[in-house]
């Protein structure tokens, strides 16, 4: 009996002495467990902090980056606002050039042709512009070339040369001389006196020496034979203030003219093949208007005044 119950006592304290030593290592267990836990965390914390270090230099760097490339994109588009500036400034120097030069065409000249093509030369700068704000120009550059081709042309040379040609052949026009109805032109002197006779004639034709008068209620006419080359000298200087009258786009002289010679074949020269030639030459030529005073280009000149103000 004394044995069992110390041999059951042996047993119990052996178990509690295992119960305690599994105790004790699990605590052992727990505590390792545990401590390596602590240290990957320190070693995770260690890390994140390391990660935000490096994020937050990377952010630093990065906004630096940023700043740079918004400053280089700032110096750029300060660039390019300088360079297009500079290029609109250009392109309008030219535009205004062309059509400053297409005014002086059709003012000063009257040169319908000219103005055409230096406006459709400031057409081309803009369309090479390609920009939206020359729109405006571009369609009041369209109108006036549309309506400036409507006008008529008038080829001032053609009609300069017909006008000489009437100066030339004044001189074969024979005049009416006391009813000679087969009068011929009266012959010049000596070709060396030819320009003292002239002056000679002007002088008496002021001073109202020549003597002109009618017959028997007719067309015929009596002459001094020194005065009568003051008829054909008439007709000459007629033709040559209508040429003036055409190169000045004066359409009142140039009618007054046309119509003092026309009269002066009528009364004073026999109506022959050539006179009726040149009479008809005259009456065409009447038939010209040679102003140019509803031409302009007030469109044009209005746009582009509107487009340098946007300049400024």
């Amino acid at each position: 009996m004394t044995d069992t119950v110390s041999t059951v006592k042996a047993k119990g304290a052996k178990r509690a002495t295992l119960a305690l030593l599994l105790a004790i290592g699990a605590l052992g267990v727990s505590g390792y467990m545990y401590y390596q836990g602590t240290k990957a965390h320190a070693h995770t914390v260690y890390q994140l902090a390391s990660l935000d270090n490096a994020t937050q230099t990377n952010n630093t760097q990065l906004q630096q980056n940023i700043t740079e490339i918004n400053r280089q994109i700032d110096l750029l588009k300060g660039k390019v606002d300088s360079f297009n500036t500079s290029k609109f400034s250009a392109n309008n120097y030219q535009i205004n050039t062309l059509i400053g030069l297409a005014t002086q065409s059709l003012i000063a000249y009257h040169d319908i042709n000219s103005a055409i093509k230096l406006l459709n030369y400031a057409q081309s700068v803009i369309d090479a512009n390609n920009s939206p704000i020359y729109t405006e120009l571009k369609v009041a550059i369209t109108t006036d070339v549309d309506r400036l081709k409507q006008m008529p042309i008038l080829d001032k040379v053609v009609i300069a040369t017909k006008l000489n040609n009437i100066i030339i052949n004044a001189d074969k026009l024979a005049l009416i001389i006391n009813n000679d109805k087969d009068a011929q032109p009266i012959p010049d002197g000596a070709p060396d006196s030819k320009w003292i006779r002239f002056l000679d004639d002007i002088k008496t034709r002021i001073l109202g020496l020549v003597q002109i008068s009618s017959i028997d209620g007719s067309n015929a006419l009596n002459l001094l034979p020194q005065n009568r080359v003051i008829i054909h000298q008439n007709l000459k200087l007629d033709i040559l203030n209508a040429r003036m009258a055409l190169l000045q786009s004066d359409e009142n002289n140039w009618q007054y003219s046309l119509n003092s010679a026309r009269q002066s074949l009528v009364a004073y020269f026999v109506n022959s093949a050539d006179m009726s030639g040149v009479l008809d030459e005259i009456t065409k030529l009447q038939q010209i208007n040679v102003s140019y005073s509803e031409v302009g280009i007030e469109q044009t000149l209005k746009a582009l005044n509107k487009l340098n103000n946007l300049e400024k």
